[in-house]
Parts: C-alpha cells; sequence; structure tokens
C-alpha cells in the first residue's frame, strides 16, 4: 500500500504515476494531445453510446481531465508546455481553452509556485452590437 503524501490518501494508481515520472518530458507531447484534441464527439463516437456501458470507450473530456493530472507529474519546462498547448490557447474553442489554462494552473499548484496569468484569457462577455450604418 503508498500513500500519496501530497493528500495523505491511500494512492491505487502509484504504477501509473511512476511510468509518467519515468517518462518525464518524453510524455508530454501525447499528454498534451489529449487535452489538445477536438472534443466534439465524431460518428463513432455516437455509435459508441448505443453499447452497453462496459464497452463504451473513455470520454474525451476524461482523457484531457486525466492528461492533466498526469503532466504533473512528467515535471515538463513551462515553455515546452505553453508551446505545445498553444493551439488551445489562441484558438476559439472555449472547452479546449480551458483545459489548457487548467493544464497550467495544476502544474503551478503542484510546484507550490503563483500562478501565472492565462496566456489567452477567455472573454465570457458578450459582443457589443455592430455600430448602425451610416447614411450618405
Amino acid at each position: 500500500m503508498v500513500v500519496d503524501p501530497s493528500t495523505g490518501l491511500v494512492d491505487t494508481d502509484d504504477g501509473l504515476r511512476q511510468a509518467f515520472r519515468k517518462m518525464g518530458t518524453n510524455a508530454v507531447p501525447f499528454l498534451a494531445s489529449r487535452i489538445t484534441q477536438d472534443l466534439e464527439p465524431t460518428f463513432f463516437d455516437r455509435l459508441a453510446d448505443r453499447l452497453p456501458k462496459r464497452f463504451q470507450p473513455q470520454r474525451k473530456e476524461a482523457e484531457a481531465w486525466l492528461a492533466i493530472t498526469l503532466l504533473v507529474y512528467a515535471h515538463p519546462p513551462e515553455n515546452m508546455l505553453r508551446e505545445l498547448l498553444k493551439p488551445a490557447l489562441l484558438g476559439t474553442n472555449q472547452m479546449q481553452g480551458s483545459f489548457a489554462n487548467l493544464a497550467f494552473d495544476e502544474l503551478h499548484w503542484a510546484s507550490k509556485d503563483p500562478p501565472a496569468p492565462p496566456v489567452a484569457p477567455i472573454d465570457l462577455a458578450p459582443l457589443p452590437p455592430p455600430p448602425p450604418p451610416k447614411n450618405p
């Protein structure tokens, strides 16, 4: 039995975490790809939803959450992660941007550093209406 020192809870996935610790930055491109993947369900995802629960694949959102968690154990340099997550941080997909920002927050929380401001903050305020047309 292994106890996680940060939480004091029994760690049931110690082998998984140890594997990502040993892979280090070699695992970061794969984990970043799980965060930046298109989260919209594909035709095959919608077909798989009709299968019994035990045969359904893991949801893409769950993969992104797990990737964020495992990034903490890979200890990527911030500039490397920022470059890999740039499409999500600068893109228009709000969910991808949120996952990318969460990845940075988790890394800063795990390192006990104060969180850096997000690269591309998501402004959820509605756009102002267009100006009225000018009459010549």
